[in-house]
């Protein structure tokens, strides 16, 4: 991986996107969570796709997935800076944390609530019949 050249700015639009990118890509390998959310918004996509659901469903579903998404990267960056901020335990950082955390909980609630409500009634006409 590349290292960073200091705190100064990205120099052009591209420059930023490939940082962005690479911070997305430490999230997918650093965090198990990410991995797990990641293989579901997939899964969710291809059975948009399949059942043929209408465009503005599809986007309702990647907009949530991608709330989601960036959620637990807004969680992963607080957890990696919290850790180098106090690396020992304190009982602020650890609500901090959690916080975050909390976040991506809630996203994840209502993400699975909204997926029920737009390809439940799809999937249970498909099975039917």
């Amino acid at each position: 991986m590349t290292e960073y050249r200091g705190w100064s700015k990205s120099r052009t639009f591209c420059e930023a996107c490939r940082y962005a990118w690479r911070g997305m890509v430490f999230g997918v390998k650093a965090e198990r969570n990410m991995r797990i959310q990641l293989m579901v918004c997939v899964v969710v996509l291809i059975s948009v796709v399949l059942l043929a659901l209408p465009p503005v469903e599809l986007a309702v579903i990647i907009l949530v997935s991608a709330l989601v998404l960036a959620l637990e990267m807004v969680n992963t960056a607080a957890e990696e800076l919290a850790d180098v901020v106090k690396p020992e335990w304190h009982e602020r950082v650890c609500h901090f944390k959690d916080i975050t955390a909390g976040a991506v909980l809630l996203s994840s609630l209502a993400a699975i609530f909204i997926g029920w409500l737009l390809l439940g009634p799809p999937l249970v006409a498909l099975v039917i019949g």
